[in-house]
């Protein structure tokens, strides 16, 4: 998870313009963590999020994460995102245009 926010450093470096970073269904990845159950994979899992966390706390940039499941997303990440915008689903006459 480190690499992300390393990687996205060392093109701020070399870019014209600071890089914008997308987070495409975030909710894969910021969902509610996991309960203490013991299961190594859901300590790792809780960990990379816990390092995802750190690393959002003295990120330089902008960053974009899209969800259509918000009510996943973990309470940790939800109330570290500035800005929220909400689009909500057209209705069947919009859909048809």
């Amino acid at each position: 998870m480190t690499a992300l926010f390393g990687e996205y450093r060392a093109l701020c470096r070399t870019a014209d313009a600071p890089p914008v970073l997308l987070l495409n269904e975030c909710d894969q990845f910021l969902s509610q963590r996991f309960a203490s159950t013991g299961r190594g994979v859901d300590r790792m899992y809780n960990q990379m999020q816990n390092l995802f966390l750190e690393n959002l706390e003295t990120f330089p940039g902008v960053l974009i994460a899209t969800t259509n499941l918000t009510e996943a997303l973990d309470e940790a990440f939800s109330r570290r995102f500035d800005e929220k915008i909400v689009f909500p689903r057209p209705d069947a006459g919009v859909r048809l245009l």
